[in-house]
């Protein structure tokens, strides 16, 4: 039997085809239906079909395109208000709501899909692993998304501040970590573009090449008190639309200002200026130098000591350094003056207004009561060695009752100075707020003081001490007199507690008991005998009393000084200081 190969093969073939278009009808069907597979009844579905960011060579990090179908099975229309995008990697999800040509929210009508351009900048999530799904204010929506990678463009910033060399600049590295090529347009702080002032200039083209760097000065002041913050937000832009931030930790920096200005009066070459850096700094300023204006005049350049044009003198945080400014005040008398002070980093200068010294410049540099003297008190008044011009103290007066003063009147040239005796009776103002005046041909001064309740004294005008014998124990006991005074005048009685002698280097305490202690002290009469009620030696109003203290003067025979201090179980205290020379 004769068999038509050629018939057979043809036959074959067409059973072939027909078997694969019923087989990719079927996987067409089940692709198809997957996505209704278990769908509830009468339920509406929006499937997110793609997601289109623009990739080269049209790169656009403004913009993406995202295509959504609501299919004919959907038993209604569906409002979407935005859209999702969730990056993976980073667990961080993104709502767009701005969109064209159709804005959202936009209603999709059953059976028709929609292609939403994405007004959103996607260079956040540019690399990443994204999934896309619309958003509907129903919960009973079945929803299809859609996952993508984006381009891969990344830009990484490296900032530099350099506190020590300068706070009006800081170095920007720009380092292209991804796989596209980015021209650099802007590079902005805090929101603001500060590309007309980067080195090398962005104005031509700046294409950044994959793994290529590019280090930007960016002349912009980060000083804290410029900026009135402390940390700031870079932000980098290319002309595809990418941006890429940095923020910062807290910078590097600190506040400056001028603590006082001091004029010597005995010396009118020259004002000490003190400037200190707040505890709040965190960075060491270098001073530069220090200028002077006065009204109507042109700012003056001041020398110093140290010298600060030629060696910067450096002021760490929560710290002060006084500065000599060598500057001719007199005669500039009365007049205002604002010194300025700037840093080799470029700091805010900080300016301080003060008024030099008057023509005149005198004071009363000291008032003194004696208790033990209740008819008269003392005041010392000093006419500064700065003053122009003589001054003539007319009147001294005590809570507004003039004394009767002796000299009077009295001239006082420049650089003198006067005690004067003031006879008036001021017994009824122990233990009260006194008011003392003194008037001048150049004005009054006025001095409020308290004039004390008890008057403690220590007696001796030089140190009495020598060596004792005690043929008991056959030893010789070196001692130290403190005659100790409650003047007649006081108010009270008072109780003696403690006696302190300090030296340069060492504190001895007095102690209550006749026994030698640690430093080999002792007292007599002591300050606790036993007759007495256990709270210290009372001294009575009117009386002296004199503690011969056992202390190792010999090792004392020096220039140095040493001071005596008395304490009382009433608060009140006495203090004098000698010097035993040999």
């Amino acid at each position: 039997m004769l068999v038509n190969k050629k018939a057979v093969s043809t036959l074959i073939l067409i059973i072939l085809l027909l078997c694969s278009a019923v087989f990719g009808a079927l996987l067409s069907y089940l692709w198809v239906m997957a996505n209704y597979y278990n769908m509830p009844e009468n339920t509406s579905m929006l499937i997110t079909e793609n997601a289109v960011f623009p990739n080269f060579p049209n790169l656009d990090f403004t913009y993406f395109n995202v295509t959504i179908l609501n299919p004919s099975n959907s038993v209604s229309d569906v409002n979407v208000t935005a859209i999702q995008v969730i990056a993976e990697s980073k667990s961080e999800t993104y709502n767009v709501t701005v969109t064209e040509p159709e804005p959202l929210p936009f209603m999709i009508r059953r059976g028709t899909r929609q292609v939403f351009k994405c007004l959103s900048n996607w260079s956040k999530i540019a690399g990443e692993n994204v999934t896309i799904r619309p958003i509907t204010p129903s919960a009973n929506i079945s929803i299809v998304p859609y996952s993508c990678q984006t381009p891969n463009a990344k830009l990484s910033l490296q900032p530099t501040f350099d506190v020590e060399e300068s706070v009006e600049y800081f170095n920007l590295t720009i380092v292209n970590s991804g796989t596209l090529n980015l021209t650099l347009s802007d590079i902005a702080v805090l929101g603001e573009s500060i590309v007309n002032n980067v080195t090398p200039p962005l104005a031509a083209p700046y294409v950044l090449a994959p793994e290529q760097s590019a280090t930007f000065k960016c002349n912009w002041s980060w000083d804290w008190g410029k900026i009135g913050i402390r940390n700031i937000t870079i932000t980098v832009k290319t002309s595809e639309g990418y941006e890429a931030t940095y923020t910062t930790n807290e910078l590097p920096g600190a506040y400056l200002y001028i603590d006082e200005i001091n004029f010597d009066y005995s010396d009118t070459t020259y004002f000490n200026l003190t400037v200190s850096s707040s505890q709040y700094s965190n960075a060491t300023i270098y001073l530069k130098n220090i200028n002077l204006t006065l009204i109507n005049e042109a700012p003056i350049t001041l020398s110093t000591i140290p010298p600060l044009q030629i060696i910067p003198i450096s002021i760490l945080p929560n710290s002060s350094f006084t500065i000599k400014c060598l500057w001719n005040w007199n005669a500039y008398r009365n007049r205002t003056m604002e010194v300025s002070v700037y840093t080799k980093q470029g700091f805010s200068p900080q300016t301080k207004t003060e008024t030099t010294p008057s023509d005149v410049v005198w004071n009363v540099t000291d008032v003194s009561f004696d208790l033990d003297y209740t008819n008269y008190f003392s005041v010392n008044v000093t006419n500064a060695p700065c003053s122009l011009r003589e001054i003539n103290v007319t009147q001294i007066l005590l809570n507004g009752t003039a004394a009767t003063i002796e000299p009077s009147p009295e001239k006082m040239l420049n650089g003198t100075q006067k005690m004067f005796n003031c006879s008036i009776s001021w017994r009824d103002f122990i233990g009260k707020i006194a008011n003392v005046t003194v008037v001048t041909s150049e004005g009054s001064i006025s001095r409020l003081l308290e004039i004390p309740a008890v008057g403690l004294k220590i007696l001796e005008e030089k140190p009495v001490y020598g060596d004792l014998y005690d043929p008991i124990i056959n030893v010789t006991i070196p001692y130290i007199n403190i005659t100790i005074s409650n003047s007649k005048g006081s108010l009270y009685d008072v109780t003696i507690v403690q006696i302190v002698l300090k030296t340069r280097n060492d504190m001895y305490l007095i102690y209550n008991n006749a026994t030698y202690l640690h430093d080999n002290n002792v007292l007599y009469p002591q300050l606790r005998p036993e007759e007495y009620a256990p709270t210290g030696y009372p001294l009575k109003v009117g009386e002296n009393v004199t503690f011969i203290c056992s202390w190792n003067y010999e090792s004392y025979l020096t220039p140095e000084p040493i001071t005596v201090t008395i304490y009382t179980a009433e608060g009140f205290q006495a203090s004098r200081t000698w010097t035993l020379n040999p």
